[in-house]
């Protein structure tokens, strides 16, 4: 199995295409030049994209044994068996971590004005709740 069979020669000129563009960009050093290799490139990617989906579609679709399709998803390296790695020990406790993140911006007075304009706009009898909807109400919120 070739490593990207989605490269089609398609996608494989507009790559030589956008590598040009890209050399001319460099040489030529002007503005039009890097919007022109910038289309090419996000154009190029947005192929590449399109090729590698819909070819994973594909074999997704036609293989009837599973574990052939995940042989071939590992030869494309698009799928690989977790190893069981575990984390660095640096974040192994969770305390530890949470004290990090915690401690990790210095803290910051509270704005007065800010606080009292939330504090004014907001009331405290206000409480959350969740109310029953109708299938009628849920029909009309989906397809609006």
């Amino acid at each position: 199995m070739p490593r990207a069979p989605w490269l089609t020669e398609n996608v494989r000129l507009m790559m030589s295409l956008r590598d040009k563009a890209l050399k001319q960009a460099k040489l030529k050093k002007s503005e039009s030049a890097f919007v022109h290799y910038k289309e090419l490139r996000n154009y190029t990617t947005s192929a590449i994209r399109r090729e590698k989906r819909a070819y994973l579609r594909f074999i997704s679709k036609n293989s009837t044994d599973s574990k052939r399709l995940w042989h071939n998803l590992k030869l494309l390296n698009v799928y690989h068996k977790d190893t069981g790695a575990n984390l660095p020990l640096h974040f192994s406790n969770v305390e530890d971590l949470n004290d990090h993140f915690v401690n990790a911006a210095p803290r910051l007075a509270p704005d007065s004005v800010l606080l009292n304009s939330y504090n004014s706009s907001v009331s405290v009898n206000d409480r959350f709740s969740f109310t029953l909807a109708s299938r009628l109400k849920l029909n009309r919120i989906i397809l609006s």
